[in-house]
Order: structure tokens, then C-alpha cells, then sequence
């Protein structure tokens, strides 16, 4: 699916077309990448300002930029928005996250409006010739916050401004699976922190992930959370049987936890679950769905068995651990059927509609 829009053919041959230096490579490789997420609005009111700084955070999020880079992207999405609403009397704004060809991720924005259009694009990007007194001084803000950036306008016809924002992460290879990975944690209703915990780690080309839910909530859930974290950052690498007796030793004095492992070869073809409690796995991969289900009991009370299932990966895979704290009620093959969309993406619905309120909450999900 193709990012943009073709150019609207009903446009006058004298439309502008001002680029940065970047910004027209950026926006075809945006034309011909695949749209992972994407979230469309309407711009008539600075309360819609607002709303597309909102979704602008979102997009960065989908598509992995850095803090600094994130912060960027939605200050220039917040320009174009001000642009559009002052200058253009309103319009619409399309966010997407893409995968670009190359494989990188780009958050993009697309802002239309039929306004009274840019007599000369090269002078309207001059520090103070127009702004809307928004944070980056309006276009020639919105040029130094994007990679790229492109504007398409005439006189009496409105414009069209593109902003990119590129990914830091590395492009996703075609031979490489369980790189990457989305995490997301919120404590029961009413309470001020979370008693679950996530721990991610890689070495020697093996991905592992855990998720740890303290019993109960509160400060005395997070602690004993926490000190299963601190153990795993330690001795993560154990083999399960060791690394599950110091977990009940160091859980000891605690309220306990329940804990479930991935260990994923980034080679994409095997991997092992283990763990104790009601903390549990999906696999996803070319053939089906599998689901994983941790041995009974809880780290902090020795004496519970520990079955070690290894499994083999047909093709890519998506690997899933969640806490009890989500229900067991989604189908990771259904939310990951669109080839277009990032498994962060399916893992957001997940959390967003299965999640049960009166418990902590938490999920960590790779691929």
C-alpha cells in the first residue's frame, strides 16, 4: 500500500515545489513503503493542535524514534498543524508510521489544506517572514525539526507540506528475526505503581525476555518484582533449572512472583520457555499459533517442578509473554494477519482491549 495520496491531477501546472535537501528522496521512499500505522484528522480548531501532538506521539512511538528525535517529530507535527489552521483556515492532516524500502521505519506527516496557497515558498521558509507564534517558528521551524521536508502549493490552490522524521533503529533484515521488541506495563486501578516487570536481554545472538508479576499489588508486588529484575540482570543467562532456585532464593523474603522466560536464537529458528506461576507465552510463526503455559507455583516458595518446553520457528516468528493482568481472549495470529502492520502495533490493541483493570498489567512482545 502505497504511503501518499497521488498528487491531486486537478491541481493547476503551477503548483511550487520547495524541497530540503533530504526531504524529496525521503518522501518517494515514503510513496513506496508500507504503512505500518497511520492516524487521520481534521484541522479547524487549536484544540485539534492539540490532538495531533497526541497522535504525533503515538507515530513516534510506532516507529521507534529515539527521545530526542521523538520530541522533534511532534514539535514539527504541531508546526504544520498551526500552519494549516492559521494560514491555510483549516485542512486535514494525515500520521503514519512506514517502513521505508530499505527496511528503516519513518513517522510522516501529511498536512492539506485549500488556502490562499505560498506565493514563494523559498521566502516563506525565511526566520521570521511568517509564523503562527507556535514553539518552532512555524515552516522554517518545522525544516530544521523534520529529515525532510517538502511543501507543494500555488496561489489561490491551498498547499501540501510533508514532514519525515527517520528511525535511529537499524533496518529489519530479511534473515534476522526476534530483534525486536515493544513493552508495555500499568499498574491495577487505584494504585499509584505496578507490581509487573519486564526484562529484556541479548547475547551471543539469543534474544531473552521475561516478565515478572509480584503477587498481589502495591509497593510490596513491586519490590519483590523488582528484586526478581535485579537476580535476572545478574544471572540471567543461568541455565532455567539454576537460574528458577536462585529466583526462589532471592524471592525468599518477599511476597513472591510469578515469572515466564523466552529464549529466542535471532537466526529465527528455536527457542525455550520456561517458567513458575500464571504468567504465560504465544508463539507465532509461519505454521500456527502456540501457546505456552508456566508451571504451577511461586518464586519466593521452593518446590515446584519446572517444565522446560523447546520449540522450532517455521519462518519469522512473534514471540508474546503477558501477566495475568491481561485476559487470555485475542488471537495473535488475527491481530498479526496484515503483513503491513509491526507486531508493536497488534501488541497496543492487545493491551488496549484485553487489559484487566484491577490487576497489574503487563506484556513484552519481540519479533
Amino acid at each position: 500500500m502505497p504511503f501518499f495520496e497521488q498528487k491531486d491531477e486537478t491541481r493547476p501546472v503551477a503548483f511550487e515545489t520547495w524541497s530540503s535537501p533530504r526531504g524529496g528522496e525521503l518522501l518517494e521512499n515514503s510513496r513506496v513503503g508500507s504503512v505500518m500505522s497511520e492516524r487521520p484528522q481534521r484541522i479547524g480548531h487549536e484544540m485539534d493542535v492539540h490532538a495531533a501532538r497526541i497522535a504525533a506521539r503515538h507515530i513516534a512511538n510506532d516507529a521507534k524514534l529515539v527521545a530526542s528525535d521523538a520530541a522533534a517529530y511532534v514539535t514539527g507535527v504541531s508546526e504544520l498543524a498551526m500552519n494549516t489552521l492559521v494560514h491555510g483556515r483549516g485542512g486535514r492532516l494525515i500520521q503514519r508510521c512506514v517502513q521505508l524500502a530499505d527496511g528503516r521505519l519513518a513517522a510522516v506527516a501529511q498536512a492539506d489544506d485549500k488556502g490562499p496557497g505560498i506565493s514563494d515558498i523559498a521566502r516563506a521558509l525565511q526566520d521570521g517572514f511568517s509564523t503562527a507564534g507556535s514553539l518552532g517558528g512555524g515552516l522554517p521551524g518545522a525544516e530544521r525539526l523534520f529529515d525532510g521536508l517538502v511543501i507543494d502549493s500555488a496561489v489561490g490552490h491551498g498547499t501540501r507540506a510533508w514532514g519525515i522524521k527517520v528511525s535511529q533503529m537499524p533496518s529489519l533484515r530479511s534473515g534476522d528475526a526476534f530483534v525486536h521488541t515493544e513493552r508495555m506495563i500499568a499498574p491495577a486501578k487505584g494504585q499509584l505503581e505496578s507490581g509487573d516487570a519486564v526484562f529484556v536481554s541479548i547475547r551471543a545472538g539469543v534474544m531473552q525476555l521475561a516478565v515478572v508479576d509480584g503477587v498481589g499489588h502495591g509497593s510490596k508486588a513491586k519490590q519483590a518484582a523488582g528484586a526478581a529484575i535485579a537476580y535476572l540482570e545478574e544471572n540471567g543467562w543461568r541455565d532455567p533449572a539454576s537460574l528458577t532456585d536462585g529466583l526462589h532464593r532471592a524471592l525468599r523474603h518477599s511476597v513472591g512472583a510469578a515469572m515466564a522466560c523466552f529464549r529466542l536464537c535471532v537466526n529465527g529458528k528455536e527457542g525455550v520457555f520456561f517458567g513458575v506461576g500464571n504468567v504465560r507465552g504465544r508463539l507465532l510463526d509461519e505454521r500456527r499459533e502456540r501457546y505456552f503455559e508456566s508451571s504451577p507455583g511461586i518464586l519466593g516458595e521452593p518446590g515446584s517442578s519446572l517444565e522446560v518446553e523447546r520449540f522450532e520457528v517455521s519462518g519469522r516468528g512473534v514471540a508474546l509473554l503477558y501477566s495475568d493482568g491481561i485476559a487470555n481472549r485475542f488471537s495473535l495470529a488475527s491481530l498479526c494477519a496484515d503483513p503491513r502492520k509491526l507486531p508493536m502495533v497488534a501488541a497496543r490493541r492487545i493491551f488496549d482491549t484485553h487489559r484487566v483493570e484491577r490487576d497489574d498489567s503487563s506484556l513484552v512482545i519481540a519479533w
